[in-house]
């Protein structure tokens, strides 16, 4: 994920920052700024804003273990760009599309993910 365009904004204490693959992309959806990252992004609230930075999925958990965001605030970390990822954070607020995992309220939770898979039908069981 070596050039990521992002769109931020700002609405009722909550940051929401949209991913683009382009900067044409982005700027469709407002004014962009980019990040230039080998590994994950990592989205963090910090004293009423969000932070934006370049992180394996390594350092992300070493950085929020060593910050006070283990007992408040939360974050958001991407392993990689997925058409559609977002995220927004606040105060005790972490919610997103395309992230590997989030931190809220000292605890991480992974993305659910829904998998589709082959059900067989009733006349696959009939034709036996």
């Amino acid at each position: 994920m070596p050039k990521v365009y992002y769109v931020s904004e700002i609405t009722k204490g909550i940051d929401q920052i949209n991913f683009f693959k382009t900067e044409k992309e982005a700027q469709k959806h407002g004014k962009s700024d980019w990040v230039n990252t080998q590994s994950g992004l990592l989205m963090t609230w910090e004293e009423d804003r969000v932070y934006l930075q370049s992180s394996d999925d390594e350092e992300a958990r070493k950085f929020i273990r060593s910050s006070k965001h283990d007992k408040q605030g939360s974050a958001i970390f991407f392993d990689s760009f997925k058409k559609g990822m977002h995220g927004s954070l606040g105060n005790d607020f972490a919610e997103g599309e395309g992230y590997t995992w989030k931190h809220h309220r000292k605890e991480y939770i992974n993305e659910s993910k829904t998998t589709m898979r082959h059900i067989p039908t009733f006349e696959s069981f009939i034709n036996r």
